[in-house]
């Protein structure tokens, strides 16, 4: 899975909190004491304390917890988390920090990083020396103090940075596999050893970048130098005679050695994966945390970079809390943070405090080698800092690696433009911790809780509501993550929201409109919202028994992109907007060409084919629901059924033009061959100029599954192709509903129709002026957009294969097997239709006699009653 190292480069001007008097402070802090006469006992009455407690979103709801317990053990204090994406929202990155500390009590310290720690944070010595049950030796040396000797972040967990290995790889080469404490030498051999070429081709590299960013962990050793923390402001040292040597017998790796490849794009990442995964790569860096990946793909071992001049070789990046040095209650902070030291982290990676991780189970059965590499590694450890200056010179080496520049002059030009840095610090006032704003404008201010969809970036909603905010500041936005199972309207904490992103297939279930609320009152009220501004097919959709029930968000129609190269080579016109299904399989058919493994396919479809045969079936001229019946039904043997399944299934079986992915529901056309297959094969053929055309189903990069045009620079793109009279049908509709229970429902339309103006969503927005915006067009290109505009004019109504009936749905197993069924030439297109129709229709009877449309368990039973391999896994759920 791809893997992003995001650094996070902030600078602050603060002036520091003097640290002694702050923590002397608690002891005078609001108690109340009262004397047992009969006893002289004091009896201390303890202040209710509220700490406000920043942390990362995808963090928040596994809080929950740790702080049930922690507020048991004290019951006087209350943990009040928050989001920090919500409190930086907006603001520039120097104005993000110093927001986080004034809202804050305590806060992720991987916020903050460097030299100006002191101006946010406190120094938790005092509180250390004060706690009899602390002890420094639970944790790593290197870790614990800053460079100043101050303690400002109190460790949870550590993420070393190590060299991961090919055992075979090195069996092969009949080399020593590398040992903790192995040197330099040792390592530049190997990797030159291990680097096999075949006249002009490197058919195996000693050392790839595993992720990218990793360039720099070359250099890693270089990190507890490049910098005098200790100076104010610091100093760099890139014109070090002894660092610029170091920096030469690093890049000489790949420049003169030319070990491994030397990118540090995208695109070598994804070489790198690849080298990986075939094992063309000996060794790589990896963080403790990506071992697993790695370990399940081949035999591989993992040890400390080697030994260099400097001790400390092992980069760690350190996830723990530090207090802001505004707070006014810095004791129960510091109890706070202290108790989170104890228990197993949240954050990725391995416990800091040694007693922590040595009763972790999870540890205890870690691969014994990869403990004594970890323990090693941390007892030689350095803390990289987050600091600009760190990354100019992170760039530099950069440059002298792609770039083709001079180390000394790179590194003399990297000198003076950190020396410019202002790595000072300017006098402000003192930080001062604001009370929680929830609390103090809940007598003014509406809160609206919005669950936005779980594919959905939550972060363009955040920036929304905080524009949304400034013209309605009696409304306050609280975007929320969606729940993980799925379940609408429900955020990870498993609280409802007051309005929410979903599907628009709700609105078609009677269940789920009894929690949703009708918008036609809305609409005839507002006389600023005009539903033309929507794609009409968009808003039609969302039409139930004559009422509207949510706004149209966005759409993700089904589109065709193609190689203009191919079509150039092949002297074939580009398909343009209006062509024909007959135009598409002759196009087809002449680009398509070979045998085998270097075989061009004319058309390839998405690797879950049912998210390419309904829509295309459709613009065929199916109508899989039939509405004449009541209750609906299937038509899966009506003769323009029949005739769109034969057409799309001879693409495949009778004219070659389409491989066979997965047909849906999971059954594979190739039993044993495993998901990860097809989407390779995917990829493979567009990549590498093996597919002329293929189906286009969504905007977003979902890594390895949609980067598979990367690369390719000569691209068109044009809607689907239509029979004649037919109409192709919509793909995926997201849409905007509210709760039917919120007790904000003005608010809510407020905020719903204010968030349809902005492109927040991942697919084509639903307005028409946004569609048809230079914005969207820059965002996914000029082609996409004119075919996605195409294709929602040609719609027609919501895909029945996505929006039937929610009781019709086991339909789609028998249909998809039925597809599957013909192409594998089990049975012919009529009698494999006929088996699916029938199948329903028993299952349909079941339901009329049971009176089952709304109960989800006869439902079940009804479908095994009827076929005994039925999928155990099917949800009969939304």
């Amino acid at each position: 899975m791809k893997r992003q190292l995001t650094f996070l480069i902030l600078l602050f001007c603060l002036t520091a909190c003097n640290d002694k008097e702050v923590v002397d402070q608690v002891n005078s802090q609001a108690t109340e004491n009262t004397t047992d006469v009969s006893t002289g006992v004091v009896n201390w009455v303890e202040e209710q304390i509220t700490l406000q407690f920043a942390v990362d979103d995808f963090s928040v709801s596994r809080y929950d917890a740790l702080i049930d317990s922690f507020e048991q053990e004290n019951p006087h204090i209350i943990i009040q988390v928050k989001s920090v994406s919500d409190i930086v929202a907006g603001l520039e990155p120097d104005e993000a920090v110093r927001r986080i500390a004034q809202t804050s009590d305590v806060f992720d310290g991987r916020t903050l990083f460097g030299a100006n720690w002191q101006q946010l944070a406190l120094d938790l010595t005092p509180f250390i020396e004060t706690t009899p049950t602390f002890n420094r030796e639970d944790f790593p040396a290197n870790l614990l103090e800053e460079t100043d000797g101050s303690i400002r972040l109190l460790p949870v967990s550590l993420n070393p940075v190590l060299l991961a290995y090919n055992k075979t790889l090195f069996a092969q080469a009949s080399l020593e596999t590398p040992r903790p404490g192995w040197t330099w030498e040792q390592f530049h051999m190997a990797a030159n050893t291990l680097t096999i070429r075949n006249n002009e081709e490197t058919t195996q590299w000693g050392l790839v970048h595993a992720f990218p960013g990793s360039l720099s962990f070359y250099t890693a050793p270089l990190d507890g130098w490049l910098v005098d923390w200790k100076m104010s402001p610091p100093r760099p040292r890139f014109d070090d005679p002894e660092l610029i040597n170091a920096v030469r017998q690093h890049t000489d790796l790949y420049l003169i050695d030319k070990v491994g490849p030397d990118g540090s794009t995208t695109t070598a990442y994804n070489e790198a994966e690849r080298l990986i995964a075939e094992e063309h790569a000996a060794m790589w860096p990896v963080f403790y945390t990506e071992l697993g990946r790695y370990a399940e793909m081949q035999d591989i071992g993992v040890v400390p970079l080697p030994t260099s001049k400097q001790p400390e070789t092992t980069m760690v990046y350190v996830n723990g809390f530090a207090i802001s040095a505004g707070t006014s209650h810095p004791q129960a902070a510091w109890e706070w943070i202290n108790f989170l030291t104890h228990q197993l982290p949240v954050a990725e990676g391995i416990p800091a405090r040694t007693t922590t991780r040595e009763a972790d189970r999870s540890w205890q059965n870690t691969d014994t080698q990869i403990r004594e590499a970890v323990m090693y590694g941390l007892a030689y450890s350095f803390k990289y800092y987050f600091h600009p200056v760190n990354k100019t010179f992170i760039d530099a080496v950069t440059d002298i690696l792609i770039g083709n520049k001079a180390v000394e002059e790179t590194l003399a030009e990297a000198q003076r433009a950190a020396a410019n840095m202002s790595t000072g610090g300017e006098s402000v006032e003192t930080i001062t911790v604001e009370m929680n704003e929830e609390k103090a404008v809940a007598d003014e201010v509406i809160r609206v809780i919005f669950i936005p969809h779980l594919t959905s970036d939550t972060q363009p909603y955040r920036l929304a509501a905080r524009q949304f905010e400034q013209n309605h500041p009696h409304i306050q936005i609280d975007v929320r993550e969606a729940s993980l199972d799925l379940i609408p309207n429900i955020d990870r904490g498993g609280e409802k929201g007051d309005c929410f992103q979903w599907s628009a297939t709700l609105a078609y279930s009677q269940e789920e409109r009894e929690n949703l609320l009708s918008l036609d009152a809305f609409v005839q009220a507002d006389s600023a919202l005009d539903l033309k501004e929507f794609y009409t097919p968009l808003v039609e959709a969302l039409i139930v028994q004559g009422e509207l029930w949510a706004l149209p968000a966005d759409v993700t129609p089904l589109i065709i992109e193609y190689n203009k190269d191919l079509f150039d080579v092949a002297g074939i016109p580009y398909p343009q907007m209006g062509w024909t299904t007959s135009e598409f399989l002759e196009m087809a058919t002449a680009l398509s060409m070979g045998e085998g493994n270097t075989k061009q396919y004319g058309f390839v479809p998405e690797v879950v084919e049912a998210a390419t045969i309904a829509p295309m079936l459709s613009s065929h001229g199916a109508r899989l629901l039939d509405t004449s019946t009541n209750p609906a039904t299937f038509a899966f043997t009506a003769p323009g059924t029949v005739a769109a399944v034969r057409w799309y299934t001879d693409l495949s079986r009778t004219y070659g033009v389409k491989p066979a992915f997965i047909m849906g529901n999971a059954e594979s056309l190739e039993p044993g061959s495993g998901v990860i297959f097809y989407f390779d094969e995917r990829r493979r053929l567009i990549q590498g100029e093996l597919a002329a055309m293929w189906s286009r189903w969504s905007n977003n990069d979902y890594g390895h599954l949609q980067a598979d045009t990367e690369g390719l620079t000569n691209l068109g793109a044009v809607p689907l192709p239509l029979n004649p009279g037919a109409q192709s049908t919509i793909s995926s509709e997201m849409a905007y509903f509210i709760a039917a229970d919120t007790q904000h429902r003005q608010a809510c339309w407020q905020w719903l129709t204010f968030i349809t103006t902005i492109d927040a969503s991942v697919g084509m927005p639903a307005r028409i002026s946004l569609a048809e915006s230079a914005a969207y067009r820059r965002r996914v290109g000029a082609e996409i957009a004119a075919a996605q505009i195409a294709a929602v004019k040609q719609m027609e109504q919501l895909d029945p294969l996505v929006a039937q009936v929610q009781w019709m749905a086991p339909g789609t197993v028998w249909f998809y097997r039925a597809l599957a069924q013909i192409v594998n030439e089990v049975m012919p297109v009529e009698a494999a239709l006929d088996s699916a129709q029938d199948t329903f229709d028993a299952y349909r009877n079941c339901i009329i006699d049971n009176s089952a449309y709304q109960d989800i368990q006869l439902q079940a039973r009804c479908a095994r009653d009827v076929d005994a391999t039925f999928p155990g896994n099917f949800s009969f759920t939304r």
